[in-house]
């Protein structure tokens, strides 16, 4: 008996442009399919075309089944839902319960549970992505810095030796800009690093 995984994805994982993607497990070496029996389904409901190019639009009759259901999962008005329902008594019966799910309190009380989660999920990334910016900002300028100083110390003294390598790789912004400074009027190397 076949083993058939369906994952729906209200975001888009995959560089294929096709909203349905089928996977198998195969020997990567050999190129042998594992199983014709194991397989893997993901359906990306952002890359779902809409019928005719317009999403209220009924869908027709000869479409695929599998692009009715990615439609119907991705209705987000109850027009969507209608026209679909309209088209076979399978999306009725569908439409019907999710008309009574979502007259459930408890249901909606999930629902309204889940979309917080969803809402606090997508702004700690959002969040998280902004901070790794700014960081990633902050240690690149470190770094330019650190390469630029590196050059003009190489270009004023020569060759420069390990420890001066070692106190460059491990400065804090001030300390480089410090000495980005001294070395306008230093005589020697050691008069860049001197304490102050």
């Amino acid at each position: 008996m076949p083993t058939i995984s369906l994952f729906v994805l209200d975001f888009v994982e995959l560089p294929t442009a096709s909203y349905h993607s089928q996977f198998r497990l195969l020997d990567v070496a050999e190129r042998h399919v594992f199983s014709e029996d194991l397989v893997l389904h993901v359906l990306e409901l952002p890359k779902v075309p809409a019928p005719s190019g317009n999403v209220e639009a009924a869908p027709t009759v000869d479409e695929p089944l599998l692009l009715k259901w990615a439609r119907f999962l991705k209705a987000e008005t109850p027009d969507v839902l209608e026209s679909l329902a309209m088209t076979d008594p399978v999306f009725r019966e569908a439409k019907d319960a999710l008309e009574r799910l979502s007259d459930d309190p408890k249901a909606r009380e999930l629902a309204r549970e889940r979309e917080l989660w969803d809402f606090n999920y997508r702004t700690s990334i959002s969040l998280a992505k902004k901070e790794g910016r700014a960081e990633g900002r902050l240690e690149g300028r470190a770094a330019g810095e650190r390469l630029l100083l590196h050059r003009q110390l190489a270009r004023r003294f020569g060759e420069l030796p390990a420890y001066v390598l070692d106190r460059l790789e491990g400065a804090t912004e001030a300390e480089l800009e410090s000495w980005a400074d001294r070395i306008l009027t230093a005589s020697t190397l050691d008069d860049v690093f001197a304490p102050r």
